[in-house]
């Protein structure tokens, strides 16, 4: 029994319905986190009085403190679990 037509190329993966990336799925899903975040946008925008461009700045603003300290936190996270690998393969430690 033939899964693919002749003459068609076929991969694994598509053969288990789940190919490993789809760019138009990709798009679709972007698009939609955009469209979602215009729509919360214009909502606080109508529901405060405040201009749509001072939300989004405000927005922006938050978002790169809060990536930088995200980032800190992860380097600091990394640098400890770092530190305890190598206590414990020293035998400092044990668990």
């Amino acid at each position: 029994m033939r899964l693919v037509p002749r003459g068609h190329v076929c991969h694994p993966l598509l053969l288990m319905g789940s190919p490993s990336f789809d760019l138009r799925h990709w798009l679709a899903f972007e698009s939609s986190i955009l469209m979602t975040c215009r729509h919360l946008l214009r909502q606080a925008s109508v529901h405060t009085g405040v201009p749509a461009v001072v939300i989004a700045a405000l927005l922006i603003v938050l978002s790169r403190r809060l990536v930088r300290v995200a980032v800190r936190l992860a380097i600091e996270v990394a640098i400890v679990a770092i530190a305890l690998v190598a206590a414990t393969m020293l035998g400092w430690i044990s668990w």
